[in-house]
């Protein structure tokens, strides 16, 4: 303090009392305020300790230490407010089962600490990381993905996005509406950059099939186009044959032009999973843009797509950040989602995997083995079918890995258990 405020303070005791006393509780606010910012910062991801429980039936170990597990980072998770909610629709021949997750945080990485028999019952305890995703909705995806990054990668298929209004793509030169081969073109495009744009991101794996499309109709989708009774869903078809674990596919909702030379698009994004061809989350995306000409033409007549030309283009720049946009959404959600691999092969005990060294597993992995035929049913207390439990059968350790899949041997297994082709496998 200078002699001159000194000196002013000795005139107005009173007033120096308060403004110090004020000055005092701003500084200790502040002080207070920087500690909180720099927990918020810093506390993103923390280690905890939980511990699940499970009876032990007539599945053995394998099962109750399964379903211990899942208990616990269910409660790993609980502490930092996670919420998935699922429903299931029930027709005569399909059910589809629709979820879909809210959470303020995700598992990471578990470390087996103790596990212990109380009589009938197996108590498994566990360090999990959990780490606190800032984004709420899928609005942030960067912090999203970052926080939810998983050890292995899951792959997703990208299909075709169809138009649901195909009129509004019109020729250039004559107003006739365009062709269905270069409207596919379009469609097969879009797939094509939006794998691109994930490979890019290096969080998951991609790969497009620009001719696929899994809906019954682009204006009822997401709801699939369900085969003859017995058949395997669309879903379930692509990751199979692609060996991925999710597809991203979606609709072009709007392609209109505006005021002759503004075109307004917007984009329906739906993630599903592989298995039952569940609704995981769906977004809009939307973008406006001036373009030189009438209709769809444009694609026509700009540089090649995925080209620096075609990027620094108006039409080219605005098209391909709506692109990136969808592609870090889907990114961020598929990485906090469950890795899934598929039994191609059974020899004994031994068991070939539709996954490898490409998506980070490594040998001594522990994958537990689900029973994809006639899961038990869950129903409330009146009755109503909820939907179906996984029902584990088994452990399997990874014994060789190789790029595109791996080598596995059943441990913790009951005798006469029966593994099948197609039978599932989850990442602990």
């Amino acid at each position: 303090m200078s002699a001159e405020q000194c000196q002013e303070g000795k005139r107005t005791p009173g007033m120096t009392t308060f403004g110090s006393s004020a000055a005092l509780f701003f500084a200790l606010f502040l002080f207070l305020f920087a500690i909180a910012l720099f927990v918020t910062r810093t506390a993103r991801a923390e280690e905890v300790e939980v511990e699940g429980r499970a009876l032990i039936g007539p599945e053995g170990l394998a099962a109750a230490r399964e379903t211990a597990t899942r208990r616990a980072l269910a409660r790993a998770a609980e502490l930092h407010s996670a919420r998935v909610s699922a429903q299931s629709q029930v027709h005569p021949d399909k059910v589809i089962e629709v979820a879909q997750v809210n959470s303020r945080a995700c598992t990471g990485n578990a470390h087996p600490l103790n596990e212990r028999v109380e009589g009938n019952e197996l108590a498994v305890k566990l360090r999990v990381q959990v780490d606190a995703c800032t984004g709420e909705d899928g609005e942030d995806g960067e912090d999203e993905r970052s926080a939810c990054e998983k050890n292995y990668l899951n792959r997703l298929v990208v299909t075709g996005f169809a138009f649901e209004f195909p009129e509004q793509l019109v020729e250039e030169w004559d107003g006739r509406l365009l062709p269905r081969a270069n409207r596919q073109r379009i469609e097969s495009l879009t797939a094509m950059e939006l794998a691109r744009a994930l490979d890019r991101g290096g969080h998951v794996l991609a790969v497009f099939d620009g001719e696929a499309f899994p809906y019954a109709s682009p204006a009822r989708a997401p709801a699939p186009h369900l085969p003859r009774s017995g058949l395997e869903t669309p879903f379930a078809a692509l990751v199979r044959m692609r060996q991925a674990q999710y597809v991203l596919s979606g609709v072009y909702r709007e392609f209109g032009l505006h005021e002759r030379r503004e075109r307004f698009i917007e984009i329906e994004a739906f993630l599903h999973d592989g298995v039952n061809g569940a609704v995981l989350a769906r977004q809009r995306f939307q973008m406006k843009v001036s373009v030189p000409g009438r209709g769809a033409a444009i694609f026509a007549n700009l540089p090649t797509v995925g080209t620096r030309a075609f990027r620094e283009t108006s039409f080219g720049r605005t098209w391909t950040n709506l692109i990136e946009k969808i592609a870090r959404w889907a990114e961020g959600q598929a990485s906090c989602f469950p890795f899934v691999a598929r039994v191609v092969k059974v020899e004994g005990r031994s068991l070939q995997i539709d996954a490898g060294a490409e998506s980070r597993m490594s040998p001594g992995d522990r994958l537990v083995l689900h029973l994809v035929r006639s899961p038990p049913p869950v129903l409330d207390f009146s009755g109503r079918l909820l939907g179906w439990e996984k029902q584990v059968r088994a452990a399997v350790l990874l014994r060789a890995v190789y790029p595109a899949f791996s080598i596995a041997e059943l441990v913790d297994a009951p005798e006469g258990i029966e593994v099948n082709p197609g039978d599932l496998l989850y990442a602990q």
